[in-house]
């Protein structure tokens, strides 16, 4: 395991850590504190991701030789800490609210969060990545710009949750299709160079 890899994990847990308090200070109850707590962690999950997006689309090295450079490495274990980090925010408060979860109609969820975990393993440990893994990395690449994008304009069209407005919400689903559109050219149209 890298440095950087460890610098990284640190700095995101301390991230998070000051986004569990500040939400512990804004929100009226216990039980709120976790729903902000989630939603302004997938919120820096998402900035994350947007800006490995952005670097992804800028590079004008094909996919397969970026995935071997550091700063790809680093912005995706940045993402996939703080989003793993969000999930245990968002189980935690599904437990809280005692909200019932349907396993099977959250199948493809769960998928993603164990295709998430394996890439966190190859990047850490450096493990050499086939022309299948970074197909199936394409695949987790594009299934996270498409639900970034969805979720966010869900919201916007709909009543937004509690702390939050549609100014928000119209903003995040522009940037997140953004930034699907750029993974979606940068990935098929360097797979073709």
């Amino acid at each position: 395991m890298k440095l950087s890899s460890i610098v990284i994990l640190l700095i995101i847990i301390f991230l998070e850590i000051l986004i569990y308090f500040y939400s512990q200070y804004v929100a009226p109850d216990h039980i709120s504190e976790w729903q902000l707590a989630s939603r302004y962690s997938a919120r820096i999950s998402f900035i994350l991701f947007f800006i490995m997006q952005i670097y992804v689309a800028k590079s004008d090295k094909s996919f397969t030789k970026l995935v071997d450079e550091n700063t790809f490495t680093s912005l995706f274990l940045a993402f996939a800490f703080n989003h793993l980090i969000h999930l245990g925010f968002l189980l935690t408060s599904s437990v809280i609210n005692e909200w019932t979860i349907n396993y099977i109609a959250r199948i493809p969820e769960i998928i993603g969060w164990l295709t998430l975990v394996f890439f966190v393993f190859i990047f850490l440990f450096n493990l050499k990545t086939s022309a299948k893994l970074i197909n199936l990395l394409k695949v987790l690449l594009i299934g996270f710009s498409v639900i970034f994008f969805v979720a966010y304009f869900k919201r916007m069209i709909g009543t937004p949750p509690e702390w939050s407005s549609n100014i928000v919400y119209t903003f995040l689903t522009v940037v997140s299709f953004i930034g699907l559109s750029a993974i979606l050219k940068s990935i098929f149209y360097k797979t073709k160079k």
